[in-house]
């Protein structure tokens, strides 16, 4: 017996991309993806290529299997979209480390 799950991947991408008051060239230069492989999940055509499914993932800082079978924001992205809307996505981001005390 098998039992099938449909994938959520367009109304997800959809539903982060407002939320983040994005656009689709954009997510897609941020995730290093052609923005027609974007658009093309936009218009329901299933992934072939599921490194550029993680490449997005990651961009939004969820899980791949939230962004493709989910529904809804991830309780603890939803966090930190609210607390970080504008940093996300900007662009540049500066990372500084130090080597912590003993």
């Amino acid at each position: 017996m098998t039992i099938e799950i449909p994938m959520n991947l367009n109304n997800q991408l959809r539903l982060y991309i407002d939320e983040l008051d994005t656009n689709v060239t954009r997510l897609a230069k941020e995730a290093g993806i052609p923005r027609q492989t974007l658009s093309d999940w936009l218009d329901g055509v299933p992934p072939k290529n599921f490194e550029a499914v993680k490449k997005i993932a990651d961009v939004l800082a969820v899980s791949v299997d939230h962004l493709v079978f989910g529904e809804g924001l991830e309780p603890e992205t939803a966090a930190k979209l609210s607390d970080y809307r504008d940093e996300i996505l900007c662009g540049q981001f500066e990372v500084i480390l130090r080597r912590a005390k003993k």
